[in-house]
């Protein structure tokens, strides 16, 4: 069960993020304190319920919202093919038919 500051926490945030996943999984957690079932969450999320219990327990073990960002990547798609197309050596529809 969240605290009503985890809950107050969850709601700034949500208002606040413009990162589309972060928003969904923070939805997630929020719906799920306020007894929503996990089945109907996912179905809202367009996500597996396998999802939704990965998200609560992340939350749950971080105790806060930034355990359910996601890690920093260290090579973007898009960075690999800028790389691959500004070299001149292949067109962006090659790269992306070799990720």
């Amino acid at each position: 069960k969240l605290t009503a500051r985890q809950r107050r926490k969850i709601r700034t945030k949500l208002r606040q993020t413009h990162d589309a996943r972060l928003y969904r999984r923070l939805l997630a957690v929020l719906e799920f304190d306020r007894g929503t079932p996990v089945s109907a969450i996912a179905e809202l999320l367009g996500v597996s319920c396998q999802s939704i219990y990965n998200w609560i327990v992340r939350f749950e073990q971080g105790g806060d919202e930034c355990e359910l960002s996601d890690a920093p990547r260290s090579v973007s798609v898009l960075s690999i093919m800028d790389t691959a197309v500004s070299s001149g050596q292949r067109g962006s529809a090659d790269v992306l038919n070799e990720l």
